[in-house]
């Protein structure tokens, strides 16, 4: 590891140089502990009747860090943590992290490195022969199909080469289809701001992950990243870094107990539920993966949570199961935040959509999203196919697209499945929320300017939550043309 630390920019640096991945904390204000003081400000209007201008002045006479962190880990009072605010850069990390890493901190407001208006160059490696086969073959066909995929929509949809902004589009539609192709091991940056308690159970979910570590262990490696670098660190230090708010972040530990919780409810659920669900209504509503995965309880949880499943499998599943479940519940400490499906709203959507769109609609604050296969990447050898962009399904070039998958997905296996699927690879999601959010993402999802594949799915689920509930009804001012011009030159 590499420890940087720029005293002009307020920027910390810890470079990993053998998988040359860099993370990066940029302070407020160096030399000072500004996040944790704003936060003990703050905090201490539960137990002060004094204006702000006290408060702070308060605050800055005293260790702010040290009193947030008496507050946070010998009273239990974890409101503190969501009072500091800390941003962080991620350099070359891989796609599939960058998307499992939205997914984690649903809370987290960031931006990621776009495909639409630059070009993917580099991968990461895992240092694996046939794997550096797979990305390079993808990268290869990325690249090649970029001139004949522009020429070919040009041609098709009429584009005036000497217009500038129809040419502008041109490009960003091009690099829509070539993406495709793209392997989820391609490198990305992206900055991401939450608080020190999101980041802190994010840190503590990387070191405990179990599934998705790969073969380098890369989820673990920048879990300890994190915390030496939110946490504090001597390296770091030695250069006159200041941490903002350490006391709320050096503490985060793995959790291991909390993933022997859940592969309980996995054998559990193993054992009492999928041998006795003989009905193929039931059945094709759950994953069924092996037992050591934890997902089939997620799948069990979005169940149980619905009204619509939730009397029948109530019925059908043996009161051991249920016990076993509700114990194993119970065992979990008021801090610690159970699995994304547990949270799962009444209404959601269910089905298949290629990893592309799922990155993007994954980006949404507002809504609840579950993607097993984050839970366990061994769910994407599963057979579930590619999608093409739809803007060049229909075109002669849509052959040249299909040659090159059927071609990748013929040898599609080895360590490390995670980042050799292409953004074309199918994926199994459950996304949801209230009617009102669900309808504002489908309005906004489906507008003129968006990938054109999200764009039809959010059309798709727009006319779902019409059937449910004419009070959201948006099928009249929601219209996607999948082949139009006028929308493909529109941005």
């Amino acid at each position: 590891m590499n420890y940087n630390y720029d005293n002009q920019l307020g920027l910390a640096c810890i470079t990993d140089t053998e998988r040359n991945i860099k993370v990066f904390a940029p302070v407020a204000r160096p030399g000072q502990r500004y996040e944790a003081t704003i936060a003990y400000t703050m905090a201490r209007y539960s137990r002060s009747a004094e204006s702000v201008e006290n408060l702070l002045n308060e605050a800055r006479g005293v260790d702010a860090d040290k009193r947030l962190h008496n507050i946070f880990y010998n009273y239990g009072h974890g409101s503190v943590q969501g009072l500091a605010t800390l941003s962080v850069c991620f350099e070359g990390i891989p796609l599939w992290f960058a998307f499992y890493l939205f997914n984690t901190m649903p809370l987290g407001a960031g931006q990621e490195r776009s495909t639409r208006y630059q070009k993917m160059g580099d991968y990461y490696r895992v240092g694996n022969e046939s794997y550096d086969e797979s990305m390079d073959y993808l990268f290869s066909a990325y690249e090649e199909l970029y001139e004949p995929t522009r020429e070919a929509l040009a041609r098709a949809y009429g584009v005036d080469m000497s217009d500038k902004r129809q040419v502008q589009a041109l490009d960003a539609r091009t690099l829509d289809c070539t993406r495709y192709l793209l392997p989820m091991g391609a490198r990305t940056s992206l900055g991401i701001t939450s608080d020190a308690e999101t980041w802190s159970r994010f840190i503590s979910d990387l070191l405990s992950n179990q599934f998705n570590s790969g073969p380098d262990e890369l989820y673990s490696t920048i879990g300890h990243m994190l915390k030496q670098l939110l946490g504090g660190c001597p390296e770091l230090e030695a250069q006159g870094y200041v941490a903002g708010a350490p006391g709320l972040i050096r503490h985060a530990e793995a959790r291991h107990d909390l993933s022997a919780s859940l592969a309980n409810m996995a054998r559990a659920a193993q054992s009492s539920l999928i041998d006795n669900m003989r009905d193929e209504y039931y059945r094709s509503k759950l994953v069924i993966v092996q037992e050591q995965d934890c997902d089939i309880v997620g799948n069990l949880a979005l169940l149980l949570q619905n009204d619509l499943y939730r009397p029948a499998l109530v019925l059908s599943t043996g009161r051991r199961l249920l016990a076993t479940l509700r114990e194993e519940l119970t065992t979990w400490r008021h801090y610690d935040r159970l699995p994304t499906q547990f949270n799962a709203p009444h209404m959601y959507m269910s089905g298949y959509m290629d990893v592309g769109a799922a990155r993007d609609f994954n980006r949404h604050r507002s809504i609840w999203r579950y993607f097993p296969a984050l839970t366990n990447v061994e769910l994407l050898r599963g057979d579930t196919g590619y999608t093409l962009p739809l803007y060049v399904e229909h075109l002669p070039i849509a052959k040249r697209y299909r040659e090159v998958l059927d071609k990748y997905y013929e040898t599609l296996d080895g360590p490390a499945i995670q980042y050799r699927i292409p953004l074309a690879h199918n994926i199994r999601y459950c996304i949801g929320g209230t009617h009102k959010h669900m309808a504002y993402v489908c309005q906004l999802r489906s507008r003129v300017g968006g990938h054109i594949n999200y764009r039809v799915i959010a059309n798709e689920w727009a006319n779902s939550i019409a059937e449910v509930n004419p009070l959201f009804d948006l099928t009249h001012i929601i219209r996607v043309v999948e082949n139009g011009r006028d929308e493909f030159l529109s941005r």
